[in-house]
């Protein structure tokens, strides 16, 4: 089913109904999980990576990998890319997203869950929840103190590397 301000070709998988769709979703559209500003970043990777890899507009997007595509993009760019987790996040995400849409899974819009609620731990410290998309299928919920600073978040990076399996 289409909805009416739906842009014709967003639902072919190809590399041109992805970008339709990115940007459909920019144009104030809620999608689960996700501020305005994320999807913003999503779009912006994914339309980076797509014009340095100069993808034809009528490759299919929906069977690509996002870690080969992130690999081949480094490769291209020449440079180090300093921020690859970043990078690979957003394409997972992106890809995700428009792969839930094209499956006309109707949660794929829905409001997102109330991560931007504050609370009190029993510290008596405001915290909020905050959703990260670890995996392409996996989005974690982490309680966050609204205040932390980035002294506290080098600890939980240094904290969290401990349950890495090596």
């Amino acid at each position: 089913m289409v909805a009416c301000d739906e842009p014709n070709d967003m639902r072919s998988g190809d590399v041109a109904g992805f970008n339709a769709f990115l940007d459909w979703i920019t144009d104030g559209r809620s999608v689960r999980g996700l501020s305005a500003n994320t999807v913003m970043l999503i779009r912006s990777t994914w339309r980076n990576v797509v014009n340095v890899l100069q993808l034809p507009a009528r490759d299919r997007i929906v069977d690509v990998r996002p870690e080969e595509l992130l690999e081949r993009f480094a490769s291209r760019r020449g440079a180090a890319l300093h921020s690859s987790a970043t990078y690979l996040v957003r394409l997972r995400r992106g890809l995700e997203i428009y792969k839930a849409y094209l499956s006309a899974d109707p949660d794929w819009r829905a409001p997102a869950p109330s991560c931007r609620q504050t609370r009190t731990s029993t510290g008596g410290a405001a915290t909020r929840a905050v959703t990260f998309p670890l995996r392409p299928n996996l989005t974690i919920v982490v309680e966050l103190p609204t205040d932390l600073g980035p002294d506290e978040a080098k600890l939980l990076a240094a904290w969290l590397a401990g349950y890495a399996s090596r």
